[in-house]
């Protein structure tokens, strides 16, 4: 699945880039590299920062750098609940070595708490699992697409190749315009005229079409519950 979303990433990565009605986080490697050199030099608390952003978007090695942060405490007092959680999120890549981290944690949790904090994981299992990443990114996408047919639903590549744009801002304010407002419509035009390139808007519906087939799959799989695991 981490594949999955690095290639629809590279997929859609420029369209995205033209701007957003909304706040989304890519990963990239320039912080993947910094958060792994503060860690390494034990600035713990500026690393964690950056792995969480990190971690929130998918990145199974960051989400297993947070559990191991919580479980010993490096930023702030121990928190078992937090280092289960993302250790049980990490683990979803399937490497020995996050599935055995994960089960050192487990065997950490005193019985009598055992229930309560496998449920209290529940909630960043749910938004960063890859199903949970997987639909925000599939949210993202599907709000960012040009809405050229007017409907907030469908996703039409055609209807947005008919419309033309042009980015004209004196001949729209007459030429007296207040700098700030042209900048902000002059921005807005360009990145919407931008968007509403062809091969712009193919590569963010394949985009799309990819996360649909994958959401859908995950889901005939069943309901995911958080559970103690056999």
């Amino acid at each position: 699945m981490q594949k999955l979303l690095l290639t629809i990433f590279l997929l859609c990565s420029s369209s995205i880039a033209f701007g957003s009605s909304q706040e989304f986080y890519v990963i990239n490697e320039s912080d993947i590299e910094k958060a792994d050199e503060l860690f390494q030099n034990e600035q713990y608390k500026e690393s964690q920062e950056l792995y969480s952003k990190l971690a929130k978007a998918g990145d199974k090695y960051a989400q297993y750098i947070l559990s191991v942060i919580y479980l010993n405490g490096l930023t702030d007092e121990k928190d078992l609940q937090k280092a289960y959680a993302w250790a049980r999120v990490a683990k979803e890549n399937g490497s020995e070595e996050l599935s055995q981290h994960f089960d050192h944690v487990k065997s950490l949790i005193p019985p009598e708490y055992k229930e309560q904090i496998v449920k209290s994981s529940s909630d960043i299992y749910r938004q960063y699992s890859d199903l949970g990443i997987a639909e925000n990114y599939l949210s993202f996408l599907k709000e960012e697409f040009p809405k050229c047919t007017g409907s907030r639903v469908k996703v039409n590549v055609n209807a947005c190749e008919r419309i033309q744009v042009t980015c004209n801002i004196n001949s729209v304010w007459g030429g007296n315009t207040v700098p700030d407002i042209i900048s902000s419509f002059g921005k807005d035009c360009l990145e919407f005229a931008a968007k509403i390139q062809p091969e712009n808007l193919k590569r963010m519906k394949a985009s799309i079409d990819a996360l649909e087939v994958y959401i859908q799959e995950e889901r005939k799989k069943g309901t995911v519950i958080i559970t103690e695991e056999k």
